[in-house]
Protein backbone atom coordinates (compact mmCIF):
# COMPACT_ATOMS: atom_id res chain seq x y z
CA UNK A 1 0.00 0.00 0.00
CA UNK A 2 1.10 3.48 -0.80
CA UNK A 3 0.30 6.55 1.31
CA UNK A 4 -1.55 9.11 -0.86
CA UNK A 5 -2.73 11.85 1.51
CA UNK A 6 -3.19 12.93 5.10
CA UNK A 7 -6.13 15.08 6.22
CA UNK A 8 -5.89 16.09 9.90
CA UNK A 9 -6.98 12.91 11.76
CA UNK A 10 -7.65 10.99 8.56
CA UNK A 11 -5.05 8.87 6.79
CA UNK A 12 -5.94 7.73 3.30
CA UNK A 13 -4.19 4.63 2.05
CA UNK A 14 -4.50 4.03 -1.65
CA UNK A 15 -3.54 0.96 -3.59
CA UNK A 16 -3.98 0.21 -7.26
CA UNK A 17 -5.54 -3.26 -7.27
CA UNK A 18 -6.04 -3.85 -10.99
CA UNK A 19 -6.31 -2.20 -14.35
CA UNK A 20 -8.98 -3.70 -16.59
CA UNK A 21 -10.16 -2.43 -20.00
CA UNK A 22 -8.97 1.12 -19.41
CA UNK A 23 -10.35 1.30 -15.87
CA UNK A 24 -8.32 1.52 -12.68
CA UNK A 25 -9.57 -0.21 -9.55
CA UNK A 26 -8.39 1.35 -6.28
CA UNK A 27 -8.82 0.12 -2.72
CA UNK A 28 -9.15 3.03 -0.34
CA UNK A 29 -8.90 2.57 3.41
CA UNK A 30 -9.79 5.38 5.75
CA UNK A 31 -8.25 5.32 9.19
CA UNK A 32 -9.01 7.66 12.05
CA UNK A 33 -9.08 7.45 15.80
CA UNK A 34 -12.69 6.25 15.69
CA UNK A 35 -13.11 3.96 12.67
CA UNK A 36 -11.60 2.06 9.78
CA UNK A 37 -13.49 1.99 6.49
CA UNK A 38 -12.50 0.43 3.17
CA UNK A 39 -14.16 0.65 -0.19
CA UNK A 40 -13.37 0.08 -3.84
CA UNK A 41 -13.37 2.82 -6.48
CA UNK A 42 -13.61 1.97 -10.18
CA UNK A 43 -12.63 4.87 -12.43
CA UNK A 44 -11.51 5.36 -16.02
CA UNK A 45 -7.71 5.44 -16.07
CA UNK A 46 -7.68 8.96 -17.47
CA UNK A 47 -10.14 10.35 -14.89
CA UNK A 48 -9.06 12.10 -11.71
CA UNK A 49 -11.50 11.30 -8.90
CA UNK A 50 -12.39 13.68 -6.11
CA UNK A 51 -14.28 11.82 -3.39
CA UNK A 52 -15.82 13.32 -0.27
CA UNK A 53 -14.25 11.02 2.29
CA UNK A 54 -15.20 12.18 5.74
CA UNK A 55 -17.24 14.71 7.65
CA UNK A 56 -16.77 15.66 11.26
CA UNK A 57 -20.36 16.92 11.67
CA UNK A 58 -22.48 14.54 9.55
CA UNK A 59 -24.94 12.41 11.50
CA UNK A 60 -24.71 14.56 14.63
CA UNK A 61 -27.25 16.40 16.74
CA UNK A 62 -26.54 20.00 17.65
CA UNK A 63 -28.09 22.69 19.79
CA UNK A 64 -28.34 25.84 17.65
CA UNK A 65 -28.19 29.06 19.65
CA UNK A 66 -29.18 32.08 17.56
CA UNK A 67 -28.40 35.57 18.82
CA UNK A 68 -30.15 38.03 16.53
CA UNK A 69 -30.70 41.63 17.68
CA UNK A 70 -31.89 41.44 21.32
CA UNK A 71 -33.55 38.09 20.70
CA UNK A 72 -32.10 34.65 21.33
CA UNK A 73 -33.53 31.23 20.63
CA UNK A 74 -32.39 27.63 20.88
CA UNK A 75 -33.26 24.94 18.34
CA UNK A 76 -32.47 21.23 18.00
CA UNK A 77 -30.63 20.52 14.73
CA UNK A 78 -29.63 17.24 13.09
CA UNK A 79 -27.10 17.32 10.23
CA UNK A 80 -27.82 14.34 7.99
CA UNK A 81 -25.26 12.35 6.01
CA UNK A 82 -26.80 13.62 2.76
CA UNK A 83 -26.04 17.23 3.80
CA UNK A 84 -29.57 18.21 4.78
CA UNK A 85 -30.63 19.92 7.99
CA UNK A 86 -33.45 18.49 10.09
CA UNK A 87 -34.88 21.19 12.34
CA UNK A 88 -36.38 20.02 15.64
CA UNK A 89 -37.96 21.71 18.63
CA UNK A 90 -37.31 25.39 19.25
CA UNK A 91 -38.07 27.94 21.93
CA UNK A 92 -38.38 30.59 19.19
CA UNK A 93 -41.31 31.20 16.88
CA UNK A 94 -42.48 27.75 15.68
CA UNK A 95 -42.31 27.39 11.88
CA UNK A 96 -44.88 25.34 10.00
CA UNK A 97 -42.04 23.89 7.91
CA UNK A 98 -38.23 24.11 7.79
CA UNK A 99 -35.76 23.01 5.15
CA UNK A 100 -32.00 23.36 5.10
CA UNK A 101 -28.65 22.28 3.76
CA UNK A 102 -25.12 22.32 5.13
CA UNK A 103 -21.52 21.97 3.95
CA UNK A 104 -18.09 21.96 5.53
CA UNK A 105 -14.48 22.11 4.44
CA UNK A 106 -11.07 22.86 5.97
CA UNK A 107 -12.56 23.74 9.36
CA UNK A 108 -15.21 26.07 7.94
CA UNK A 109 -18.96 25.44 8.04
CA UNK A 110 -21.97 26.82 6.17
CA UNK A 111 -25.64 26.08 6.81
CA UNK A 112 -28.71 27.57 5.12
CA UNK A 113 -32.12 27.20 6.78
CA UNK A 114 -35.43 28.38 5.36
CA UNK A 115 -38.27 28.56 7.87
CA UNK A 116 -41.83 28.90 6.66
CA UNK A 117 -44.37 30.47 8.99
CA UNK A 118 -48.16 30.65 8.83
CA UNK A 119 -49.92 33.80 9.92
CA UNK A 120 -53.28 35.51 9.85
CA UNK A 121 -56.69 33.98 10.31
CA UNK A 122 -59.65 33.22 8.15
CA UNK A 123 -61.11 36.30 6.48
CA UNK A 124 -64.30 37.52 8.10
CA UNK A 125 -64.52 40.98 6.58
CA UNK A 126 -63.74 41.86 2.97
CA UNK A 127 -60.74 43.89 4.19
CA UNK A 128 -59.18 40.99 6.14
CA UNK A 129 -55.98 39.51 4.72
CA UNK A 130 -56.91 35.95 5.63
CA UNK A 131 -54.35 33.22 6.20
CA UNK A 132 -50.95 33.45 4.52
CA UNK A 133 -47.39 32.08 4.68
CA UNK A 134 -44.05 33.82 4.64
CA UNK A 135 -40.51 32.50 4.76
CA UNK A 136 -37.30 33.57 6.46
CA UNK A 137 -33.97 32.32 5.14
CA UNK A 138 -30.77 32.57 7.14
CA UNK A 139 -27.21 31.57 6.24
CA UNK A 140 -24.93 30.51 9.08
CA UNK A 141 -21.16 30.66 8.40
CA UNK A 142 -18.58 29.75 11.00
CA UNK A 143 -15.55 27.79 12.12
CA UNK A 144 -15.51 24.28 13.57
CA UNK A 145 -13.59 23.73 16.82
CA UNK A 146 -13.30 20.96 19.39
CA UNK A 147 -14.39 21.53 22.96
CA UNK A 148 -13.27 18.52 24.96
CA UNK A 149 -14.64 15.50 23.08
CA UNK A 150 -17.41 17.50 21.37
CA UNK A 151 -17.56 19.77 18.37
CA UNK A 152 -18.61 23.40 18.46
CA UNK A 153 -19.24 25.82 15.62
CA UNK A 154 -19.42 29.59 16.05
CA UNK A 155 -19.98 32.29 13.48
CA UNK A 156 -22.28 34.86 11.95
CA UNK A 157 -25.87 34.82 10.70
CA UNK A 158 -26.73 36.49 7.40
CA UNK A 159 -30.23 37.50 6.32
CA UNK A 160 -30.50 36.40 2.70
CA UNK A 161 -32.98 39.13 1.68
CA UNK A 162 -30.77 41.89 3.08
CA UNK A 163 -27.44 40.20 2.29
CA UNK A 164 -26.08 41.49 5.57
CA UNK A 165 -25.06 40.08 8.94
CA UNK A 166 -27.89 40.13 11.46
CA UNK A 167 -26.40 38.21 14.37
CA UNK A 168 -24.24 35.40 15.72
CA UNK A 169 -24.73 31.70 16.35
CA UNK A 170 -23.29 28.75 18.27
CA UNK A 171 -23.77 25.10 17.35
CA UNK A 172 -22.98 22.76 20.23
CA UNK A 173 -22.65 19.01 19.65
CA UNK A 174 -25.28 17.23 21.78
CA UNK A 175 -24.95 13.77 20.19
CA UNK A 176 -23.30 12.22 23.24
CA UNK A 177 -26.10 13.50 25.52
CA UNK A 178 -28.74 11.73 23.43
CA UNK A 179 -27.19 8.25 23.80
Amino acid sequence: MEKRGICKELLILNSLVAQVSGYSVFLLSLLSLQFVTSFVVLAPSFTRCNIALSSSVAGKHFQLEELEDKETCTTDIFLTEDMKVEVGETNGPPPSKSIGTWEEGDGSFKMVIERIFGAGRGAVESTDLGEFEYSVTRTFKGEITEVGNNLAITGTITCNKLDSEVGYFNLIDTSSELK
